[in-house]
């Protein structure tokens, strides 16, 4: 179990814009030392750091930055996403900064932020690299997850690994779910998080460590499908990677539905439509079964759905903030979206996709072949030989691969670009 120390940062950056790298990594050594190491070490560390970023100049400043700090609370990083009162979330200089190191690469810093998509404050967690073999502007990636999921599970996993390989990146919860705001609860919306893209891609234009014309975005399972609608009309974003990508608006027109089943479901939805507009309470249905006994009790032996439950439901990638709730009338937006609708035409971007290599109901493989077919700058189809469509959400060494690819594809069209 690893810790993580809980501090408030103060962004730190020159009168042209420009981060100091010196002080930049001195100070927040600096705070680590502060509550990690005794006196006469966190001396020496300091004084050590500090001459070697930016010479003797910076030794009083990161003195100073480490000796104005309140001594921090150690956190189990398994206790989850702290509590931020209401003010901490509203006002960004206020932000939690949790110090992290990768044992396969750069060390980097978390920090918990919020930005906005209109009257909703979206929930996020920004990762940023720093060490010796790395300096700010960097290049950045967004993720986009899976529906249901929230960025303390596969967005996080991805995340880990790419900052780790020098990227700066964001993982968020999306609009009415997680940690983020909007109401009602528990929305589905492909519109709203479509638009969640869009505004997590402005907030990283506002954060001095990234370099805005480095941008790149990731979508795993309908976050791909969500990411490659985004970035039709947002070419702020110069590349985009998906790892089993998903159409959810094909996945629940076809779903084992006939014709008439899909009419059927969409009178429904306007049936409870009408209910809530004359004040009747919003309906909500399990995307997956709660449980694995409850699963099985249904009779439910398809290994892809089975294997969702034992991710979502169990230690292996459960999280508080993930309810597995969805309000019904999502039903209505998701089943008119088509993720992949004018691709052939606006996709501009370089296109890396990553497939799981066995075959299931989640038709991802079918999805991933779709998309890169119809782009027009196809980088790279990428088969996980052996994963199933849930392996690609935790389980190594099959995450390793994708990261490691993704990497590749990233360093290529965002670093080596540039």
């Amino acid at each position: 179990m690893s810790l993580v120390f809980v501090s408030m940062a103060v962004p730190l950056v020159s009168k042209d814009g420009h981060v100091k790298r010196s002080f930049y990594i001195a100070s927040r050594r600096a705070r680590m030392l502060r509550c990690s190491r005794g006196p006469e070490r966190r001396s020496h560390e300091i004084q050590r750091i500090a001459r070697k970023t930016g010479g003797e100049r910076s030794i009083d400043k990161a003195f100073a930055i480490a000796a104005s700090l309140p001594v921090g609370r150690w956190k189990h990083r398994s206790e989850g996403h702290p509590t931020r009162p209401d003010s901490a979330r509203r006002v960004r200089s206020r932000q939690a900064r949790l110090s992290l190191k990768d044992t396969q690469g750069m060390a980097h810093e978390l920090t918990h932020v919020s930005f906005r998509n209109g009257a909703i404050e979206l929930a996020g967690d920004l990762r940023i690299p720093h060490g010796d073999d790395g300096q700010p502007p960097f290049p950045a990636v967004i993720i986009a997850t899976p529906g249901s999921s929230v960025k303390e599970q596969i967005g996080a996993n991805y995340a880990e690994r790419l900052t780790a390989r020098g990227f700066v990146t964001l993982a968020f919860d999306p609009s009415y779910q997680g940690q983020s705001g909007g109401e009602p609860r528990d929305l589905e919306d492909p519109a709203a998080r479509i638009e969640d893209i869009r505004c997590a891609v402005d907030y990283l234009m506002t954060v001095p460590a990234v370099d805005e014309e480095r941008v790149g975005l990731l979508g795993i399972c309908a976050g791909g499908g969500y990411a490659v609608s985004a970035a039709l009309t947002e070419y702020r974003v110069k590349a985009l990677g998906t790892v089993v990508p998903v159409n959810i608006g094909r996945a629940r027109r076809q779903g084992g539905r006939t014709p008439d089943a899909i009419r059927d479901m969409l009178e429904a939805v306007g049936r409870q439509r009408t209910i809530e507009a004359r004040g009747g309470a919003p309906k909500r249905e399990a995307w997956i079964p709660d449980t694995l006994d409850e699963a099985h009790a249904a009779g439910i032996t398809d290994p892809d759905l089975l294997d969702a439950v034992d991710f979502y439901r169990t230690p292996r990638g459960y999280s508080e903030h993930s309810t597995n709730r969805r309000i019904f009338t999502s039903l209505g937006p998701m089943m008119g979206f088509d993720a992949f609708h004018l691709v052939g035409e606006l996709l501009i971007q370089p296109l890396q996709v990553i497939v799981a290599g066995r075959l299931g109901a989640t038709f991802s493989y079918a999805d991933g072949q779709t998309l890169f077919e119809r782009a027009r700058n196809r980088r790279g189809f990428h088969v996980v030989q052996g994963a199933g469509h849930y392996d690609m959400y935790d389980k190594r060494p099959f995450i390793d691969e994708a990261a490691e690819v993704l990497a590749a594809f990233f360093d290529k069209t965002l670093r080596d670009a540039g």
